[in-house]
């Protein structure tokens, strides 16, 4: 039989390892569902502000709502939205927007829809435009190289037969992407 020392630590780190799946939980479902409310979350009233006490011997004993100081600390609950609000969104930098542009039209002649990448910067750019139809579940990726504040066209020449709902990505490296649907 376990002694009571370790009955107390698997407690808590079966506590802390519930606690930690329920933050991690709540901040993947934010980053995926934004300003949506969490599984389960109830309408009540949001979290009290937390303020910062006094330290030791600084006047703390002139707030009549904080308990005398007794030298044992005591957990104070802190709840899901809270805790979102104050972690962190990224360790590393988030990448700059991509300075390039897709526009589409429909060649009539051919019913098949025409792109151009227009690029928006001082530097060539070798962008790859992906094309995936939610149709026929097909992807076709051409890479386009982008004199500097110029455009390149991309089609049927390219291999990719674009349609209207056809979804696309534009990715260049260090940029993040860009995508949308054709129109």
């Amino acid at each position: 039989m376990k002694n009571p020392t370790q009955a107390k630590s698997a407690a808590a780190l079966v506590a802390l390892s519930a606690v930690t799946f329920a933050v991690t939980f709540a901040i993947l479902w934010k980053q995926q569902h934004p300003g949506a409310a969490l599984p389960g979350a109830t309408t009540a009233e949001p979290p009290a502000p937390v303020t910062a006490a006094a330290p030791m011997g600084s006047g703390a004993a002139a707030r009549p709502d904080l308990p005398p100081a007794s030298g044992r600390s005591t957990a104070v609950p802190v709840s899901a939205a809270t805790t979102l609000e104050a972690a962190p969104r990224s360790a590393e930098p988030a990448s700059p927007e991509l300075p390039a542009e897709a526009h589409f039209r429909r060649r009539v002649d051919l019913g098949k829809y025409q792109g151009s990448v227009i690029n928006n910067s001082q530097d060539e750019m070798i962008v790859d435009v992906v094309v995936y139809s939610p149709t026929t579940r097909e992807t076709g990726t051409v890479q386009l190289s982008v004199p500097a504040f110029k455009s390149a066209t991309f089609g049927l020449d390219d291999g990719l037969n674009m349609q209207q709902g056809d979804q696309f990505t534009l990715h260049s490296s260090p940029y993040r992407d860009k995508g949308g649907t054709i129109r």
